[in-house]
């Protein structure tokens, strides 16, 4: 009974050991453990940076990065409710609305002297 559960035969007579069964379970496991190792590298690799990065704006503008940080701690601390999220979205949509709208019929103004001042000139 013992080797019938540890072997098992095939019908051309050759018989396949547990260990063979297995072998592409644990040739997937060690490529898991391999991707594994490649994505931690590629996390730390990306903290790294991330830290340089993030000293280089602290070193350029502290009062900004102090201020971001603060704000960041304030959204994950639970300060920001659903509510003060929207009407900050919207405020900000507004004011880009605005900006764009602004940028826009200046640009469009300029072009329109710039024909009417080319169609002049000999």
């Amino acid at each position: 009974m013992a080797t019938a559960t540890a072997r098992q035969t095939k019908g051309n007579g050759s018989v396949d050991s547990t260990a063979e069964r297995f072998r592409p379970i644990g040739e997937s496991m060690r490529a898991l453990q391999r991707d594994t190792r490649d994505l931690i590298g590629a996390v730390e690799q990306l903290t790294s940076s991330a830290g340089d990065a993030l000293r280089e704006q602290l070193h350029r503008r502290p009062y900004a990065t102090l201020g971001a940080g603060l704000v960041g701690g304030y959204i994950l601390g639970g300060g920001l409710t659903v509510r003060l999220a929207t009407f900050l979205v919207a405020a900000a949509g507004r004011a880009t609305m605005t900006q764009m709208l602004a940028g826009g019929l200046a640009a469009a103004g300029t072009g329109r002297a710039t024909r009417a001042h080319a169609g002049r000139q000999p």
